[in-house]
């Protein structure tokens, strides 16, 4: 194993800041309605489908009884259905269309703001980004898109 410079790394950082604004304001326009954690929970839905409260407790680190209040909280205005027990661990939570909708809207937003900054390039370039972010993620071990979609990311 290599250490990276100083340069390489400052300029990772730089990066890696100027994609987390680009999520952020991908998600900004959806905190009118929902919170960021349930944003997170949206997002895990439709990437794994109907889940257990326990499910999603323990997929996104958060404790059981905050799931339960900010799937409450989703499923008030229809963005998710719960059937099932009362019991966490077999009432099962599905996104509805108007919970996907959401979903949709935040990356959608984040999809043309990086195609606009993108499109400053040139083709050369874009080639250049594309090889580095492949080897970046190869690097960290990005698993899935599903696992990304997890963060809402």
């Amino acid at each position: 194993m290599t250490l990276p410079s100083n340069d390489v790394v400052n300029a990772a950082l730089t990066a890696s800041r100027a994609l987390l604004a680009i999520v952020a304001r991908s998600v900004a326009g959806a905190l009118t309605s929902v919170t960021l954690p349930e944003v997170r929970l949206l997002v895990s839905l439709t990437s794994q489908g109907p889940q257990t409260m326990a499910e999603l407790a323990a997929q996104q680190k958060m404790a059981p009884n905050l799931v339960e209040s900010n799937i409450d909280s989703l499923a008030i205005p229809g963005f998710v259905t719960i059937t099932g027990a009362v019991d966490e661990s077999a009432t099962r939570v599905q996104i509805t269309p108007e919970g996907r909708a959401i979903v949709d809207e935040i990356t959608e937003r984040r999809r043309t703001e990086l195609s606009s900054i993108l499109s400053t390039l040139t083709p050369a370039e874009q080639q250049s980004i594309l090889t580095a972010f492949e080897l970046f993620a190869e690097a960290a071990g990005e698993g899935p898109l599903e696992d990304a979609l997890i963060l809402g990311l």
